[in-house]
């Protein structure tokens, strides 16, 4: 499911029909499906994460940077997200995802 929607955005992107948030689906699917087949990411996916400005974007959102910033061992900054976003919103904290990241 990941590739066909990679494949869908990779439509929209070329009508110019994408939003910073779409990116950030994309950018997930795009890890998930490296972390699914264990291969290794590419340093363009990686500077595209560390792009990402969390802080403006729906909680929603940044809880995928959340997860995607651990699963790349980048603890510091897995962190920094996920207290902003249960500073926000305290519900978060009893999201399945983030109580797998050390809050």
């Amino acid at each position: 499911y990941y590739e066909i929607a990679l494949v869908e955005y990779q439509q929209d992107q070329s009508k110019n029909q994408t939003t910073e948030i779409d990116n950030v689906y994309s950018l997930y699917f795009q890890l998930a499906l490296h972390r699914l087949k264990g291969t290794s990411v590419t340093p363009s996916l990686l500077e595209q994460l560390s792009q990402l400005k969390p802080k403006n974007l729906p909680l929603a959102h940044q809880l995928k940077i959340a997860i995607m910033h651990q699963w790349q061992h980048n603890n510091n900054k897995a962190t920094q997200v996920t207290k902003n976003i249960v500073s926000t919103c305290p519900i978060y904290a009893q999201s399945p995802d983030l109580t797998a990241l050390a809050i």
